[in-house]
């Protein structure tokens, strides 16, 4: 007798909404997998294990490994920019880039995130694909801060001598860095989130 509870466990959901679901369990395992050992050094059956599903369940949704590296880099853009644009709709006051970044730099979410970051700005290096999700990503988030500084202007929240466009560069530059440095172990996150808030409030409070 056909169980459809047992294969909707064991192969590809019917259900729309269950296979978006099995979709984003496959890439929460994939994730777990890619911070602790990185893109390349992770199996396919590493992955799956993770994920609490089988191996020929993942090509049900992946084509291949590098297929899922790019869904999630791509999820991780998206995350970024929803952020970016949080941020950007703020006043960009002190204690609104701590509010919006805090997550990033005090939990442990954010410290995997920072190793993934890590792993795609490698990856990028040598993925086309990989490549131009990431320099998208970039430009979009330096439009959409400049964009942010230039409402907080017009709010009169930050000076009009403020060259937003350079400043929005500069807060990218500035974010990549310490970033970076949160993925390092033994780093202090309160620290670095410190020195983000007070860089970013030099640079958006006092013109250069």
């Amino acid at each position: 007798m056909f169980d459809s509870h047992s294969s909707q466990t064991r192969g590809r959901p019917v259900n729309e909404e269950a296979r978006l679901a099995r979709r984003q369990q496959i890439l929460a395992g994939a994730r777990a997998c890619f911070v602790q050992r990185g893109f390349h050094a992770s199996s396919v059956s590493e992955i799956a294990t993770a994920a609490g599903v089988s191996n020929a369940n993942i090509y049900q949704y992946f084509e291949n490994k590098e297929a899922l590296i790019i869904a999630l880099i791509e999820e991780e853009v998206r995350h970024d920019l929803t952020l970016v644009h949080k941020l950007s709709g703020s006043k960009l006051q002190g204690e609104d880039l701590r509010a919006v970044m805090s997550p990033l730099f005090l939990t442990d979410e954010g410290r995997d995130r920072a190793i993934l970051r890590c792993e795609i700005s490698s990856e990028a290096t040598r993925n086309a694909a990989a490549g131009e999700l990431l320099a998208r990503s970039n430009e979009r988030t330096i439009e959409a801060m400049a964009w942010g500084v230039r409402v907080s202007q017009a709010s009169g929240n930050i000076p009009e001598a403020v060259d937003a466009d350079k400043a929005a560069v500069l807060m990218a530059f500035v974010f990549d860095g310490l970033f970076l440095q949160r993925s390092l172990p033994g780093t202090d996150g309160e620290a670095l989130l410190t020195s983000l808030v007070d860089l970013f409030t030099d640079l958006l409070h006092h013109p250069h």
